[in-house]
Protein backbone atom coordinates (compact mmCIF):
# COMPACT_ATOMS: atom_id res chain seq x y z
CA UNK A 1 0.00 0.00 0.00
CA UNK A 2 2.84 2.37 0.82
CA UNK A 3 4.55 1.64 -2.49
CA UNK A 4 1.31 2.29 -4.39
CA UNK A 5 0.86 5.60 -2.54
CA UNK A 6 4.45 6.58 -3.39
CA UNK A 7 3.87 5.78 -7.07
CA UNK A 8 0.66 7.85 -7.15
CA UNK A 9 2.40 10.78 -5.44
CA UNK A 10 5.35 10.60 -7.87
CA UNK A 11 3.01 10.59 -10.89
CA UNK A 12 0.98 13.49 -9.50
CA UNK A 13 4.11 15.48 -8.68
CA UNK A 14 5.47 14.78 -12.16
CA UNK A 15 2.27 16.06 -13.76
CA UNK A 16 2.43 19.25 -11.71
CA UNK A 17 6.14 19.73 -12.54
CA UNK A 18 5.55 19.45 -16.29
CA UNK A 19 2.94 22.19 -16.09
CA UNK A 20 -0.44 20.44 -15.84
CA UNK A 21 -2.77 22.68 -13.81
CA UNK A 22 -3.19 21.46 -10.23
CA UNK A 23 -6.99 21.46 -10.61
CA UNK A 24 -6.78 18.97 -13.51
CA UNK A 25 -4.32 16.81 -11.59
CA UNK A 26 -6.61 16.77 -8.53
CA UNK A 27 -9.71 15.97 -10.63
CA UNK A 28 -7.85 13.21 -12.48
CA UNK A 29 -6.60 11.70 -9.23
CA UNK A 30 -10.10 11.81 -7.73
CA UNK A 31 -11.54 10.13 -10.84
CA UNK A 32 -8.92 7.34 -10.76
CA UNK A 33 -9.53 6.70 -7.05
CA UNK A 34 -13.31 6.66 -7.54
CA UNK A 35 -13.09 4.15 -10.40
CA UNK A 36 -10.76 1.92 -8.36
CA UNK A 37 -13.01 2.09 -5.31
CA UNK A 38 -16.14 1.21 -7.31
CA UNK A 39 -14.59 -1.61 -9.37
CA UNK A 40 -12.52 -3.44 -6.75
CA UNK A 41 -15.04 -6.16 -5.93
CA UNK A 42 -15.97 -6.90 -9.55
CA UNK A 43 -12.31 -6.94 -10.57
CA UNK A 44 -11.36 -9.38 -7.79
CA UNK A 45 -14.26 -11.65 -8.72
CA UNK A 46 -13.38 -11.53 -12.42
CA UNK A 47 -9.68 -12.26 -11.81
CA UNK A 48 -10.45 -15.32 -9.67
CA UNK A 49 -13.33 -16.43 -11.96
CA UNK A 50 -15.53 -16.68 -8.87
CA UNK A 51 -19.30 -17.07 -9.14
CA UNK A 52 -21.90 -16.31 -6.49
CA UNK A 53 -23.66 -19.34 -5.04
CA UNK A 54 -26.93 -19.57 -3.16
CA UNK A 55 -27.72 -21.62 -0.07
CA UNK A 56 -29.51 -24.14 -2.31
CA UNK A 57 -26.39 -24.64 -4.46
CA UNK A 58 -23.89 -24.98 -1.57
CA UNK A 59 -25.82 -25.66 1.66
CA UNK A 60 -22.82 -26.90 3.67
CA UNK A 61 -20.62 -23.91 2.89
CA UNK A 62 -23.47 -21.53 3.68
CA UNK A 63 -24.09 -23.37 6.97
CA UNK A 64 -20.42 -22.97 7.94
CA UNK A 65 -20.50 -19.30 6.98
CA UNK A 66 -23.72 -18.80 8.99
CA UNK A 67 -22.12 -20.34 12.08
CA UNK A 68 -18.95 -18.28 11.75
CA UNK A 69 -20.92 -15.06 11.30
CA UNK A 70 -23.11 -15.87 14.30
CA UNK A 71 -20.05 -16.55 16.47
CA UNK A 72 -18.37 -13.33 15.31
CA UNK A 73 -21.55 -11.27 15.47
CA UNK A 74 -21.11 -9.91 11.93
CA UNK A 75 -23.43 -9.68 8.94
CA UNK A 76 -23.29 -12.58 6.53
CA UNK A 77 -21.52 -11.69 3.27
CA UNK A 78 -22.43 -13.13 -0.12
CA UNK A 79 -20.59 -16.34 -0.92
CA UNK A 80 -18.68 -16.82 -4.18
CA UNK A 81 -16.76 -19.91 -5.27
CA UNK A 82 -13.64 -19.90 -7.41
CA UNK A 83 -12.67 -22.90 -9.57
CA UNK A 84 -9.07 -22.75 -8.29
CA UNK A 85 -7.53 -26.07 -7.18
CA UNK A 86 -5.52 -24.33 -4.44
CA UNK A 87 -7.30 -23.94 -1.08
CA UNK A 88 -7.77 -20.22 -0.62
CA UNK A 89 -10.34 -17.75 0.69
CA UNK A 90 -10.68 -13.98 0.90
CA UNK A 91 -13.28 -11.34 1.57
CA UNK A 92 -13.72 -8.36 -0.73
CA UNK A 93 -16.08 -5.41 -0.59
CA UNK A 94 -16.28 -1.74 0.25
CA UNK A 95 -18.71 -2.04 3.17
CA UNK A 96 -19.81 -4.74 5.57
CA UNK A 97 -23.14 -4.87 3.80
CA UNK A 98 -21.61 -5.18 0.34
CA UNK A 99 -18.88 -7.66 1.24
CA UNK A 100 -18.48 -10.94 -0.59
CA UNK A 101 -16.62 -14.01 0.65
CA UNK A 102 -14.69 -15.82 -2.07
CA UNK A 103 -13.57 -19.38 -1.52
CA UNK A 104 -12.08 -22.18 -3.56
CA UNK A 105 -14.46 -24.99 -4.36
CA UNK A 106 -14.15 -27.80 -1.77
CA UNK A 107 -14.47 -30.39 -4.53
CA UNK A 108 -11.48 -28.87 -6.35
CA UNK A 109 -9.33 -28.59 -3.21
CA UNK A 110 -10.16 -31.99 -1.75
CA UNK A 111 -10.97 -34.57 -4.43
CA UNK A 112 -12.54 -36.93 -1.89
CA UNK A 113 -14.90 -34.24 -0.52
CA UNK A 114 -18.59 -34.94 -0.81
CA UNK A 115 -21.74 -33.47 0.69
CA UNK A 116 -22.40 -36.68 2.62
CA UNK A 117 -19.00 -36.96 4.36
Amino acid sequence: MTLLTAIYCAVLAGLVLIGVPILFVALGAALVLLVQWLSTEALARRITRARYVTAEQEPELHAVLDRLCALSDVDKPRLAISPSPAPNACTVGRTRRGAARRSSSPRDCAPGWSRTS
